[in-house]
C-alpha cells in the first residue's frame, strides 16, 4: 500500500484497521486501548479508559474528567494530551520510519516525556501523577536518582522501592 511517496510497513497496518482517523488513532485501535488501559490501570484510572470502538473521543475524554476530582483535572488533561500526542508520534514512525508498533516502548516514552514535563514545572501533571489512588507518596530510585513515582511509573528498567 502506499501513503503518498511513502510504503506503509507491515507493522503500520495495525493503525489502519478501520481507516485512518484521529478518532481511530487515538481510541478505536485495538493497540491504542491497550496502551490507555495500561496507563490507566497503573494509575489506578482504568474504569475510564476507552474499552469499545463505539465511542468517541470527545465522550470519552468528557467521561474521563467527569470521574476525576476537580483539582486533577487540569494534570489529566495535560496527561490525555501528553500521551495522545506520543500516540501520534509512535504512529509517524511506524508509517513513515517502518518502525514495528511498541507497546513498552510508547509506555517507556509516555513515561519519559511525563518526567520531562514534571521536571519541566508541569505542577498539575506532577500533581495528577503525585495523586493518583495507587502511587501515593511512593518513591523510588531509578539508576542512582530519586524521584515522584509519578514521574517515572512506566519505566521498564529495574528500580527498587524506598
Amino acid at each position: 500500500m502506499q501513503l503518498g511517496n511513502h510504503k506503509k510497513s507491515k507493522a503500520s497496518i495495525i493503525f489502519d484497521w478501520i481507516g485512518e482517523t484521529i478518532q481511530q488513532l487515538l481510541i478505536s485501535c485495538v493497540f491504542t486501548r491497550q496502551v490507555w488501559f495500561l496507563i490507566l490501570q497503573r494509575l489506578n484510572f482504568d474504569v475510564v479508559a476507552p474499552l469499545t470502538t463505539n465511542v468517541h473521543i470527545s465522550s470519552w475524554w468528557k467521561k474521563a474528567i467527569r470521574g476525576a476530582p476537580k483539582e486533577m483535572l487540569k494534570g489529566l488533561n495535560s496527561f490525555i494530551i501528553l500521551v495522545s500526542w506520543e500516540v501520534w508520534k509512535h504512529r509517524n514512525s511506524c508509517v513513515f520510519e517502518g518502525a514495528t508498533p511498541n507497546v513498552n516502548l510508547l509506555l517507556q516514552t509516555v513515561g519519559d516525556e511525563c518526567a520531562l514535563c514534571c521536571m519541566a514545572g508541569a505542577s498539575k501533571l506532577n500533581e495528577f501523577l503525585m495523586r493518583s489512588p495507587a502511587h501515593r507518596s511512593q518513591v523510588l530510585r531509578p539508576k542512582g536518582f530519586l524521584f515522584l513515582f509519578g514521574c517515572v511509573f512506566f519505566s521498564l528498567q529495574p528500580m527498587e522501592l524506598l
